[in-house]
C-alpha cells in the first residue's frame, strides 16, 4: 500500500495540471469544501469542512504534509446504508466532531468519476465506507472500521471508539 500511494499522489498532481476541473481545485488551497456533495443533502450531516472529491484530496494532502497534521480519507457511495449511518450516527457526535477539527479530512464518492475510482483503487477500497488515517508525519494510510461484525450483521462502534481508533492510527508512524 505504501509504495502505491506515491503513485496516486502522482497521477492526482498530473491529473490536476492536466485537467481544467481539477487544477481549479489546486488553485483552492486552503479553501474547504461549503457545498452539499450530494444532491441527497447528506453532506448536511456532518461538518462542512471537507475536502471533496479527488481533485481537492491533492489540495488536501498538500496542506496534510506542509501542517504535519492527521489526514482522514473517507471513501462512500450515496447507495451504502452503511456510510448513511455512519453519517448520521458517528460522526456528527460530539466527541467526533471535535476531534475532527484537528485533521484535514476529504470525502470521495468512487463512483464521482474515474479519477475518484483510481484513487479507491490505490487505497484498496473494497466496500464501503472504507475511512483511513494518514498520520501527519507519514504517507501511508491505516484503515479505520467504523463497523465491526456481530454475528451476521454489522453494528457501528461508539463515537469513542471511532475517535480511539482515529487517534491510534494518527500516531502509527
Amino acid at each position: 500500500m505504501a509504495l502505491l500511494l506515491p503513485v496516486a499522489l502522482a497521477i492526482g498532481h498530473a491529473l490536476s495540471a492536466s485537467l481544467p476541473a481539477l487544477s481549479n481545485a489546486s488553485d483552492r488551497v486552503g479553501q474547504k469544501d461549503n457545498s452539499a456533495s450530494e444532491p441527497t443533502g447528506r453532506a448536511d450531516l456532518v461538518s462542512r469542512s471537507w475536502y471533496s472529491g479527488a481533485g481537492e484530496y491533492v489540495t488536501a494532502m498538500d496542506a496534510h504534509r506542509s501542517m504535519q497534521t492527521p489526514m482522514l480519507v473517507y471513501f462512500y457511495t450515496g447507495w451504502c446504508p452503511y456510510c448513511k449511518q455512519l453519517d448520521q450516527e458517528i460522526l456528527p457526535a460530539e466527541e467526533v466532531a471535535q476531534f475532527m477539527r484537528s485533521v484535514n479530512k476529504v470525502r470521495i464518492n468512487p463512483e464521482a468519476g474515474p479519477d475518484e475510482r483510481a484513487l479507491a483503487n490505490q487505497f484498496g477500497v473494497r466496500g464501503y465506507p472504507s475511512v483511513f488515517i494518514i498520520p501527519g508525519n507519514s504517507d501511508a494510510p491505516v484503515k479505520i472500521y467504523p463497523f465491526k461484525k456481530v454475528g451476521e450483521t454489522f453494528v457501528a462502534v461508539t463515537p469513542g471508539e471511532f475517535i480511539n481508533e482515529c487517534k491510534q492510527a494518527s500516531k502509527a508512524y
